[in-house]
């Protein structure tokens, strides 16, 4: 055998050593702790989906429950100065920052953002990127031209005349910027943009929400990822505002919770996902996000992380991704690997360091990953 040959030989086995231990989940700078972030959300396997959808609450019920105070929504100020702490003493999140930092520094050379509808049909900038980012360096380094920033994003976006309802993905992911705006930046607006903020919240994503769901809007019963996108986004912004407008927007999250389990079935009964790759994400992304939310804001989701199959989901991508790196892309998924913070939320919160260490292959991390790492 040659040298050659040898070398390719030691290597592929060497990969398939690496794989097992992988699989097994034995890499101890994965391992993942107790955190008080999960306390109140015990993994419950007893369970049955028709249990859970049972049990969901009243938008009374909601009403009743005592709310975390702001910052809320996935992260709490201890979460925040945890986070400070962590670029500092961590290598990896210290290279992520830099990274991060130098995002936000080229949005503030930019144009405001601008109603444009992409193919006369979807809004072309939908500014959650941007307001996370800029939200997140704000909250690390409290330099004023990133909250200044926001304010910007968020001024522009607001005077938009609408958030395309037609098209309500667009609706859905500009209420869920708005939402984290307005809530991790909250000690920092004052009172006239907090009533800015808050007010185009209920009146361009709330409202045409309950526009929706009375009308039977497709999305509003949907079983793919409009349902998750289109509920996750909603639920947060009504999450955001829900002591400023208790009866509104209690009753939109119980019209989102209630809705959203039609699309987690389909994690039932071992994680997959039927729409490929790139929607698996876009899908259980937003669905993490409002699971996430409800857990910092009402210390419980109401057991929707416990539906069978959505602990064991982050293996999807696990598995869809070859050795090159390459994503198996059926359905209109395409070959790229899949950057997925939701699995960082869903390594600590189904102990499952697999996913960590799945994730921490991207080259590319943003806001949520540092909430969730």
């Amino acid at each position: 055998m040659s040298k050659f040959k040898a070398l390719n030989w030691w290597r592929y086995l060497a990969g398939i050593l690496i794989g097992v231990v992988i699989f097994v989940g034995l890499i101890p700078s994965c391992a993942v702790v107790s955190s008080p972030k999960f306390d109140a959300l015990v993994i419950d396997e007893t369970l049955s989906f028709e249990e859970i959808v049972a049990n969901l609450p009243t938008a009374e019920e909601i009403r009743a429950m005592p709310l975390a105070p702001h910052p809320r929504l996935l992260a709490s100020e201890a979460r925040f100065a945890e986070i400070r702490e962590q670029i500092e003493t961590n290598e990896t999140m210290r290279e992520w920052y830099e990274k991060l930092h130098r995002y936000a520094e080229r949005l503030l050379e930019e144009e405001s953002p601008k109603y444009e509808l992409l193919d006369g049909k979807r809004l072309t900038n939908r500014i959650h990127s941007q307001v996370t980012a800029l939200a997140l360096v704000y909250q690390v380094e409290k330099d004023r031209r990133y909250l200044d920033r926001v304010w910007e994003e968020l001024k522009a976006a607001a005077e938009f005349p609408n958030w395309n309802p037609s098209h309500f993905l667009d609706t859905a992911e500009i209420t869920y910027a708005f939402a984290v705006g307005y809530d991790w930046l909250y000690q920092d607006w004052n009172e006239q943009q907090r009533a800015v903020i808050s007010s185009t919240i209920v009146e361009k994503g709330l409202k045409p929400a309950t526009v929706s769901y009375q009308s039977g809007e497709r999305w509003t019963t949907a079983e793919h990822n409009w349902n998750q996108v289109c509920n996750g986004g909603t639920g947060i912004g009504a999450l955001a505002v829900i002591d400023e407008y208790p009866k509104l927007a209690s009753q939109v999250l119980h019209e989102s919770i209630q809705r959203l389990p039609k699309a987690m079935r389909n994690y039932i009964p071992d994680g997959g996902y039927k729409e490929g790759m790139w929607y698996w994400h876009y899908g259980t992304f937003y669905n993490t996000v409002i699971l996430a939310a409800l857990g910092t804001s009402l210390s419980t989701d109401f057991d929707l992380s416990n539906i069978p199959g959505f602990d064991q989901t982050g293996l999807f991508p696990i598995y869809m991704n070859g050795t090159s790196n390459v994503t198996f892309n059926f359905y209109d998924g395409d070959e790229k690997f899949i950057r997925a913070p939701e699995l960082f939320w869903m390594a600590e919160r189904y102990n499952q360091p697999i996913y960590t260490y799945y994730q921490l292959q991207s080259t590319a991390h943003g806001a949520l990953d540092f909430i969730w790492y």
